[in-house]
């Protein structure tokens, strides 16, 4: 079987001088599918142009459409227009037909997130994430939930419903208290290269309790590249050194977690 990398952004701007190499790597490496995160409406219509040009080469894709904290916040700072959330998430709406999951949705309360540290632009994302989750219990549609820094007020917000169908926590790095949080809230755990870095211990200590059938790997390219460095981007055939990673602290093989990430993503996403 070819694998799946549960969660990138291969439409990014930085990608585009060396995706034909990018994706010849990723075949290489044994992967032809992709879930492709959603960051704003702009960009939802470029991965429609990309699943259509990377279809005709044989490459899988499942695509989400979403207002990532990001975006949320950056429509909020003094200056910028402000969106309106009832005819945001109008388009959003109308766009769901198109896709295969709704997101990324949810909360970044890092000082990286502009605007994150200020008291009424977190406001203004758990006004939104709370939106687009009603979206996607009304839709069932899977939904992709970024928090950063943000897990209490995640999982808050959660506890108000999901969809039946569920969805994947992205690049999930917390410990097994919030893990199996999300767990029992019917969400999976999608594990990125922050496995295979220095630190993170809460993290390693909790992989080995989640269940295989819950647990995904991405690589969230062309951000979070394993081997950080000025200029460095990620790309999708890295997804093998998170699964290796994964193999050393599970006593389990690379292939294993490819293979059960691959499938889980399929009945997730229908990639």
């Amino acid at each position: 079987m070819t694998y799946v990398d549960s969660h990138c952004h291969l439409n990014d701007p930085r990608l585009a001088p060396t995706l034909e190499g990018v994706l010849e790597r990723a075949r290489a490496a044994g992967i032809g599918g992709f879930v492709i995160g959603g960051v704003s409406p702009s960009e939802w219509k470029s991965q429609l142009e990309l699943k259509t040009q990377m279809q005709a080469r044989g490459f899988r894709l499942a695509l989400s459409a979403g207002y990532h904290p990001w975006w949320v916040s950056e429509s909020a700072i003094p200056g910028s227009k402000s969106a309106d959330l009832i005819a945001a998430l109008r388009d959003l709406e109308i766009a769901l037909p198109s896709v295969q999951a709704l997101g990324e949705l949810g909360l970044d309360h890092s000082p990286r997130c502009p605007g994150g540290m200020k008291p009424e632009v977190r406001l203004r994302q758990a006004d939104w994430f709370k939106g687009q989750l009603l979206l996607a219990v009304k839709h069932n549609i899977p939904v992709v939930i970024h928090s950063v820094r943000a897990p209490e007020a995640t999982v808050e917000i959660l506890q108000t419903g999901v969809p039946a169908r569920g969805g994947i926590v992205h690049s999930f790095s917390g410990g097994w208290n919030f893990a199996r949080q999300y767990l029992d809230l019917g969400l999976s755990l999608s594990i990125s290269g922050t496995l295979a870095k220095g630190g993170f211990e809460a993290l390693k200590s909790a992989v080995s309790q989640i269940p295989p059938e819950r647990l995904l790997l991405e690589t969230d390219s062309p951000d979070q590249p394993i081997d950080a460095g000025p200029g460095m981007l990620n790309e999708p055939s890295e997804l093998i050194r998170v699964a290796k990673a994964l193999a050393e602290l599970t006593g389990r093989s690379p292939r294993f977690w490819l293979e059960q990430s691959s499938r889980n993503a399929s009945r997730l996403f229908g990639i």
